[in-house]
């Protein structure tokens, strides 16, 4: 059996929705993970907020928000999307989805520079933007899902002037 290891540890830095753009893939930068998720004591009725802390190499300042001739000056933000994956070689898992929360560089003894990347999952981005949806009636949990993430991630994505060519309806979308 092979040895499972990380096969992606991407952060969508950029905001754009997908873990392909330039600078998203740091997995060549971790030197450890840890995560932490779901029931953590017997008997507990509810699940934690599920952790990923990331211990990444910050020699060149990569991953230092004040460092503004970094690649990612700027974008080193709260709330930027996070997926690690696993793989045994012919298997890919994904074992922790959320957002990042906060980066700590650090300087260690000797001069040694690494950076800790704070991320938690959706639950945790649920009780930050406190999260309510009116009651629902004879919908699927997907549809449900939807609703919930679309309202804790709404961002606008483009302004401007619009018209409606018809009455909009409630279910009507713009795109």
């Amino acid at each position: 059996m092979a040895p499972i290891r990380f096969a992606s540890v991407a952060i969508d830095w950029d905001n754009d929705g997908s873990f392909a753009t330039a600078n998203d893939e740091i997995v060549n930068y971790v030197k450890a993970i840890s995560v932490v998720q779901g029931i953590q004591a017997p008997l507990q009725r509810v699940a934690d907020i599920g952790t990923l802390t990331i211990t990444v190499d910050n020699q060149t300042r990569r991953f230092s928000p004040a460092y503004t001739s970094g690649a990612l000056y700027g974008k080193l933000l709260p709330y930027r999307a996070v997926r690690v994956q696993v793989t045994d070689g012919s298997t890919t898992w994904t074992v922790f989805r959320g957002v990042t929360r906060a980066i700590r560089p650090m300087s260690g003894q000797y001069g040694m520079r690494e950076a800790t990347i704070e991320c938690a999952d959706l639950l945790a981005v649920l009780q930050d933007f406190n999260i309510s949806i009116p009651l629902q009636q004879d919908v699927s949990p997907s549809y449900l899902l939807k609703m919930i993430t679309s309202t804790a991630f709404r961002t606008a994505k483009a302004s401007g002037n619009f018209i409606f060519t018809g009455n909009p309806e409630v279910t009507d979308t713009v795109t």
